[in-house]
């Protein structure tokens, strides 16, 4: 005898689809904007730094320091695809 668990996943998708659409547009623009907002928050604070450095030392970062490491906070801020796969589901797909 087959198990009513993938009959009930099934209605269950179906009744709904329409509002988990809306949520996990919802949840991944939230993610997004979370992600970049940390992000953003770490390279002005590294921008920050660099400022005080140069009052209180005289020394001056070159623009290529900004560069790598603002491209290494936005690949490390960049989310898993694992922890996006619930959001990114379509209808009918496991």
């Amino acid at each position: 005898m087959e198990s009513p668990i993938p009959h009930l996943r099934t209605a269950v998708d179906e009744v709904l689809e329409p509002a988990w659409q809306k949520e996990r547009l919802r949840a991944l623009t939230r993610l997004f904007v979370s992600n970049f907002g940390r992000a953003t928050v770490f390279v002005f604070g590294l921008l920050g730094f660099g400022a005080v450095t140069y009052v209180l030392f005289g020394m001056v970062f070159p623009w290529t320091f900004y560069a790598f490491i603002g491209g290494l906070v936005l690949v490390c801020a960049k989310p898993r695809q694992l922890e996006m796969h619930h959001l990114r589901r379509r209808a009918g797909h496991e």
